[in-house]
Order: C-alpha cells, then structure tokens, then sequence
C-alpha cells in the first residue's frame, strides 16, 4: 500500500507503524517477513567520466519477525508483542577507477551490515474505537544485528621520476551501536461511524553509543626496481567511542473504507534529521550526513507523502483474495535540500481466516541525480534504481 499504513496498522508489524493498532488482533499470531533487495546505482564523477557506470548489489534477508497475543483485562482489550525488525541497511558495493593527470587509481568498496531492534509493544483500547500503543526498542548487536563494516581498497600507480610506483591502502572501519527508543501511537478507528479512521505514531528521539574500529594498512612499492626500495607502513588502528543522536520523526495516517472490500489510505511522516547528530569524546558535533561539523553542514527535516489501496477481489467464509497498490514520496537526507525518491508497490495475497495469511509485494524506488553533496570533489551525482520483494506469513492461533 505505497507504505501508507499508519492509519490501518491492523496486523502484528503494527508495532513499528503505529502500536496503537495491535489491538485490532482477535487471537494470537506470529508472522514472519523477508526480503530480496536488488539496487542499481548509476554513478557518474565529472572529473573522471572514466569510473562512471552502474554499480549493483543484491541480498536476501529477514526483515521481520513478531509474537502477538491479545488479552483481556476485565473488560479492557490488551495486546502484548515481541517483534524483531531490520532497520537500516549498509550494504553497498563500488569498484571503480579514478584517472588523474599521472596517476590511476583503482578503488573497490564494500559496505555490509545493518541496522535492528528488537521490540516489546503494548497496546490498549481505551475507547470502544480509541487505542493507545507504545513500543520500547532495543538496538543491541549481542541481541540482533547492530553492526557494518566498510572496506575500501585503493591501488594508485604513476611515475616517480623514471620510475613505476605503486601505492595500495586498504582500510576497514567497523561500526557496532546500541541504545534504546520508544515508539507511541493513537487510532481512532471508524471515527463516528464515518469510515474514516486516523492514526498517529511519534518515534521519539534517543541517544545511542557507537563503538568505532579502525584499520589501515598502506605500501608503496617499484615493480621495476630491487624490493628494497619498496616501503610498507607499520599497520595504524584506532578505535574510539561516539555518541549517534538519533533524531524524531511524527507520521500521521487517515484511511477511508469505502466498503467492506475496499479502503484507501494517506500517510505524512516527517523525520528531522537536522537533529542527527554525531558527538565524540571532545564534545565535537559531526554531521553523519555530510561529515562536517554541525555549524557548516546545512541539513532539513525531510517529509514522506505515501498513498495506497486495497481491494478484496475475491472472498468467501473461508478465503480472501486482496490486491494492494501504493505510490509514495520517500526523500532521503542531504546537503542543502533532501534527495527526492519515489516509488511504487503492488502486492497480493491469500488468506485462509482461520489458519494463515500469506502475502507477496513488490516495490519499486528510484532516485534520479541525487548524492552531489558527497565526493563533490570529484563531481559526483548518481541514480539510484531499487527493487524490493517481500513474502510475509501470519500463522492464527
């Protein structure tokens, strides 16, 4: 549903969206989501038109897992999960060639890992259509995956007077971080019996650690000379300790059902991501998007426009055959002004109401002459193509 949500939020993975809406479950459940990621980068640098040219990768993983029980209390309906969702992800791989006017470099980089929480959410109906939800998370690589590592190899050759040279640095940085947050969230459902139903979710801002490991290794040597004449540099590493601010986002979601087949949903979700800010051990405040100091680095909150459907082609007692749509606007942070993605999704399903739901989605998300504010040293821009598949299951109990 183009990630429109916030005002549905009726299945498990409420407990991101907006918690307040778990308490839409009847019984028990767990469900499962994974994801196959494809991404093209089409990368161009001015000042050497020879490195251009797409750089791709791809890899599968799980993007979800969640328990959900509703209970009761006297009168009052509760829900309780345990969810674990993949947040961010640093997987990235480039291998290119930088031509100077003596030197050529060659560079290949790759960055693997990512970025979860593991979620405890709790949801209660206050109101026969008004629920509350909060969702406390924890972002701890001991517990689920909270760690990349970025490898970058550059080889450079030239000339040393009459002499081949060849210089080669590979450095790895590895990154593992941990804090906590909170999620809290609102829905009013059906409000006066109107069809319409709305939605608030509020991710609050925290304070995480970031533990950071740096290695290099660096060598020169003269192929065409006596090996003594080579020089290889004592291994440097580094690690420091920093504190990532992690910023506040506010969504809010309206969904209209139309009639018992078909609804239709709009979500606006803001993320201040001037606030994301990276403190070291001398209080020094970088930027994590640009790397400059937070005085000369110009960052704006962005804001995502996300729009969906669906419609229930078939149904019967038993069987439902759903068919979603969405469109949205998902701007990512940068210098100056955020880079503008878009994107759209298509998905179906078939449920069996008394045992299992499962669903299968497709997303399509694109950038076009984004990423100048990086390496604009070399004149850098890009585009971005991404192509996503999910599969879900939800057992009923």
């Amino acid at each position: 549903m183009g990630g429109a949500f916030i005002g549905i939020a009726d299945d498990a993975t409420a407990a991101d969206w907006n918690p307040a809406g778990l308490t839409d479950l009847d019984r028990a459940e767990i469900s499962m989501v994974v994801t196959f990621v494809h991404r093209i980068e089409n990368n161009i640098f001015n000042v050497s038109p020879e490195s251009n040219g797409p750089q791709t990768v791809s890899h599968f993983c799980s993007n979800y897992f969640s328990i959900a029980s509703p209970f009761l209390m006297g009168e009052t309906k509760m829900v309780f999960s345990l969810n674990y969702q993949k947040r961010y992800d640093f997987n990235k791989k480039w291998n290119f060639i930088l031509q100077h006017t003596n030197q050529k470099h060659h560079v290949d980089y790759q960055s693997e890992g990512s970025l979860s929480a593991l979620g405890f959410a709790y949801s209660v109906k206050i109101l026969e259509n008004l629920s509350l939800g909060i969702t406390f998370n924890i972002w701890d690589n001991d517990i689920s995956p909270n760690k990349w590592q970025q490898k970058s190899f550059k080889q450079g050759s030239g000339m040393d007077g009459e002499n081949f040279f060849i210089d080669e640095i590979l450095k790895t940085d590895t990154y593992i971080f941990k804090g906590y947050s909170w999620n809290s969230g609102l829905m009013w459902k059906d409000i006066n019996n109107s069809g319409y139903s709305l939605g608030l979710v509020v991710k609050v801002p925290f304070k995480g650690q970031l533990n950071r490991y740096t290695h290099t290794v660096s060598k020169t040597y003269y192929p065409e000379l006596p090996p003594y004449y080579d020089s290889i540099n004592t291994p440097q590493s580094y690690e420091c300790d920093e504190s990532l601010y992690m910023p506040m986002s506010i969504g809010l979601g309206i969904s209209y059902k139309y009639s018992d087949k078909f609804t239709v949903s709009f979500d606006i979700y803001r993320t201040n991501w001037n606030d994301f800010i990276l403190k070291d051990l001398n209080g020094n405040e970088r930027s994590p998007i640009t790397g400059e100091s937070i005085e000369t680095s110009t960052i704006n909150a962005s804001n995502q426009f996300r729009v969906g459907m669906e419609y229930i082609m078939l149904e019967s007692a038993k069987y439902a055959l759903p068919f979603c749509f969405g469109l949205f606007y998902d701007p990512a942070p940068a210098e100056n002004s955020p880079d503008n993605f878009w994107g759209i999704t298509i998905g179906t399903g078939f449920i069996e109401k008394q045992l299992f739901t499962f669903d299968i989605a497709y997303q399509f998300r694109f950038g076009k002459n984004i990423g100048d504010s990086i390496l604009d040293h070399l004149g850098f821009s890009q585009s971005i193509y991404e192509h996503i598949l999910y599969s879900s299951v939800i057992l009923y109990f």
